[in-house]
């Protein structure tokens, strides 16, 4: 009989701490969520608006990643990528300096259509609150 009187308190615990948990969902959590799902789907929306605007700048991306699968290939087949990087960070560093000099890039795209085209500000998804038990 001693037993039943000290199980009640905890599963009255065990309930409380249910519904807390419950709050801090429903409070905290869910909202966030859907705060996450419309800026997505606002930037979706924004993405689908410029489309037009920015047909030019994918098709570019996609010419050059045609372009460049044959070379991908070949520093892959090799074995030799950590070549293919060092040459990247060369073009990298030539890059950073010609923007820093003239402000424009030669292996980048603008600043501008970045963010026009390919950025999006959402917010991070908020984790859920840890499970009491």
């Amino acid at each position: 009989m001693s037993n039943v009187f000290q199980i009640i308190p905890d599963m009255f615990n065990a309930v409380r701490d249910f519904f807390d948990y419950m709050g801090k969902i429903f409070s905290c959590y869910i909202p966030g969520v859907m705060g996450w799902l419309f800026d997505h789907l606002k930037c979706a929306g924004d993405k689908i608006g410029t489309l037009f605007d920015c047909f030019i700048y994918y098709a570019m991306e996609v010419f050059g990643k045609i372009v460049y699968f044959p070379v991908m290939l070949i520093f892959w087949f090799s074995n030799s990528t950590d070549v293919e990087n060092k040459i990247w960070d060369i073009i990298e560093g030539i890059d950073r300096k010609v923007y820093s000099s003239s402000g424009l890039h030669i292996c980048h795209y603008s600043d501008f259509v970045i963010k026009k085209c390919y950025k999006c500000d959402v917010r991070r998804l908020v984790h859920p609150p840890r499970w009491p038990f």
